[in-house]
């Protein structure tokens, strides 16, 4: 700094024109990045939060194999209960049988904490831990305006949901069963 105040002493007329001559050329930058700026304006991004969010539960794997195993699957998403196949608790699906793909609508939340419990004809019940998706995991990416939809994949989540028998109000350690399910927005 000192250096710098004894040019300017010194040589008032020189730093004047070298100071001039860097505010030029800051100048010149500047208008270059505006001009490229104006030419190729950013595009505008959106991202579609809107649409249904579903849960796909696929067929129950149990481990071992039990065709002969009737059952019941109760889903708990934020605390709100979808229980197959009867709401009533009165029916139950045979293994013998496919369950198919349960389709579940969900309200659209921010956070959605997943809760899967099968209760088998036996009288036991298989429970796993809480999985938690944010809906941000939904969406497809960002978009640029103008842009085909199609070209965009659908963004789902995906997980295996493994299912521990509960006992005395103990998790045994051993997976028993095992849910594929999907969550998406259509």
């Amino acid at each position: 700094m000192e250096i710098l105040n004894s040019f300017i002493n010194t040589y008032p007329i020189a730093a004047a024109i070298l100071g001039v001559v860097v505010i030029g050329i800051i100048g010149a930058i500047i208008k270059i990045e505006l001009s490229a700026h104006k030419k190729n304006p950013p595009m505008p991004i959106t991202t579609d939060i809107d649409g249904c969010v579903f849960m796909k539960l696929k067929n129950i794997q149990l481990f071992p194999e039990n065709p002969a195993m009737d059952l019941q699957i109760i889903t708990y998403v934020n605390g709100m209960e979808f229980h197959y196949p009867s709401k009533d608790k009165s029916k139950w699906i045979s293994m013998e049988q496919s369950m198919g793909e349960i389709m579940i609508e969900l309200p659209n939340a921010e956070l959605y904490r997943i809760h899967l419990a099968v209760h088998l004809r036996t009288g036991q019940t298989l429970e796993g831990g809480p999985a938690v998706v944010r809906k941000e995991l939904l969406q497809p990416p960002p978009q640029i305006l103008g842009a085909s939809p199609t070209t965009l994949p659908s963004t789902r989540f995906t997980e295996d949901y493994k299912l521990y028998l509960l006992e005395d109000g103990l998790r045994d350690t051993t997976v028993q069963a095992m849910i594929p399910y999907e969550l998406y927005v259509q």
